[in-house]
């Protein structure tokens, strides 16, 4: 027998969670969340569980792991197989009654059943954002390479950039997503946690900024051998004139970029066009810009480029980057100490289809 329950007839519920098999604590922790506009389906095990996320999208899948503890745990590997962007949250009397092979999922979360009603209602907010967001992320990241497949020119790589930020501006990848803010900054650290390589944690940080400031522009740059830039994400408001917007982001890598990472100081303009010097840059007159390194143990690993609307700076926006630049480098020194294990030369990203940011 399986259950829909739902306070909100809303199209775009608070989250869409499925409940699999007995749930001792629904009245403590289950129906709170039904009460703030949850959608909640109980299945009856963790099987039919994986049955409902081929079905539909689901967000989060709630397992009580009190019985049964070798079966559930077959289950869960064979739910993780065919959902990896759903969150799995599994219920324990003790974090140590998880078996070490399902700790390690990186989408899998281990919750003591005497958590607070409150405290799992923030858990389980954070888990529909990190899954909805890392969703997101895996869709624009294949939009992203069909498009650079689309436009590669090998006669001239400037005239990739050009039509790649013309063609980003006519077709919107983006589906609909609660609007995030910058104090929620452990919703990113969640998502870098889970990426897999230096671009993508670069594209989650973009996009994660992007959210956090409407009308922005925002750019990154991954650092690479021998302190070689590379342009790795591309998100926002580059106006109207998408070649003059690839001029714009190649000569701040040109003329500013090296110091910033250099002194490892952040730079802050009130128009952007004070990074370059031109007047050929009019179309962004009055855009407020922050340009900012992402170092962690004494190395620069990316730097971030937030091109603003007109108007003036939001008064946290340089906390904010400070603490998106933070997220990013941790990650980045990370995935740094175990690539250069394994290869002789860091970033590298593994997919073939790829381009190669670093000529």
């Amino acid at each position: 027998m399986e259950f829909n329950f739902s306070q909100s007839s809303s199209h775009n519920p608070t989250g869409r969670l499925l409940v699999a098999g007995d749930c001792t604590n629904w009245s403590t922790l289950v129906a709170p969340l039904v009460e703030q506009g949850f959608q909640v389906e109980m299945v009856s095990d963790v099987e039919r569980a994986g049955i409902r996320c081929v079905e539909q999208v689901v967000d989060a899948v709630v397992i009580d792991l009190s019985q049964q503890i070798d079966e559930i745990s077959k289950a869960i590997r064979l739910l993780r197989s065919v959902s990896h962007y759903t969150k799995i949250v599994v219920l324990c009397e003790s974090t140590h009654d998880v078996p070490p092979t399902l700790t390690a999922y990186d989408n899998l979360q281990s919750v003591v059943s005497d958590v607070s009603p409150n405290d799992f209602m923030h858990i389980m907010r954070t888990a529909v954002r990190v899954a909805r967001l890392s969703r997101e992320r895996k869709d624009r990241i294949q939009t992203l390479k069909s498009l650079v497949t689309q436009v590669q020119d090998s006669s001239n790589t400037t005239a990739d950039l050009e039509k790649l930020l013309r063609v980003l501006q006519e077709q919107n990848p983006r589906s609909s997503f609660p609007r995030l803010k910058l104090p929620e900054i452990e919703t990113l650290t969640e998502v870098l946690a889970c990426s897999l390589d230096p671009l993508t944690a670069s594209r989650a940080a973009v996009d994660f900024i992007e959210r956090c400031l409407p009308g922005a522009m925002i750019v990154s740059w991954l650092v690479g051998p021998d302190s070689k830039t590379g342009l790795a994400s591309c998100a926002g408001n580059g106006g109207t004139n998408a070649i003059l917007a690839a001029r714009l982001l190649s000569d701040i890598e040109t003329l500013q970029l090296p110091r910033v990472l250099r002194e490892k100081q952040p730079l802050l303009v009130d128009d952007v066009r004070q990074f370059v010097g031109s007047t050929e840059f009019e179309l962004f007159a009055g855009r407020w810009a922050m340009l900012a390194p992402c170092h962690a143990n004494g190395e620069c690993f990316a730097g971030i480029l937030i091109v603003g609307p007109v108007g003036s700076r939001p008064t946290q926006a340089e906390q904010g980057l400070g603490d998106v630049c933070s997220a990013l480098a941790a990650q980045l020194s990370f995935d740094a100490r175990i690539h250069r294990r394994i290869f002789p030369a860091w970033p590298q990203d593994v997919s073939e289809d790829d381009p190669d940011l670093f000529g």
